[in-house]
């Protein structure tokens, strides 16, 4: 059976069009084919993140940054003591922490781009 798609849209896509495919894909499942989208769009508020986070819900995995496919391609090789390590390049950390919008990141942002 094709799956219905379903787009969420607000102003920004900074927290009503978040929270509404956050909930439908907790209520449905896979049922339902779900995005959300801002007209404006910018970043995620904080706060929706934290409140979701009190329903269960982690908004910080459908973040707009860098895809978890881009970030393993573009990984970082190294070797701690005698063990492959692998871990993901800047520019993704630092796109990924600018789409999250909360403060800590911004200051983290502004110190590693020193």
């Amino acid at each position: 059976m094709k799956k219905s798609k379903v787009l969420f849209v607000c102003a920004h896509n900074s927290a009503r069009s978040q929270m509404a495919e956050a909930f439908l894909k907790q209520l449905a499942g896979d049922r339902f084919d779900v995005e959300s989208a801002g007209l404006e769009p910018g970043k995620i508020n904080p706060v929706v993140v934290d409140v979701m986070k009190e329903a269960g819900i982690d908004l910080m995995t459908s973040l707009s940054g860098v895809s978890t496919e881009t970030a393993f391609a573009n990984k970082k090789h190294g070797v701690y003591g005698d063990i492959p390590v692998f871990f993901i390049d800047l520019k993704d950390f630092l796109s990924n922490k600018r789409a999250t919008g909360r403060k800590k990141d911004e200051a983290d942002i502004e110190a590693l781009e020193k």
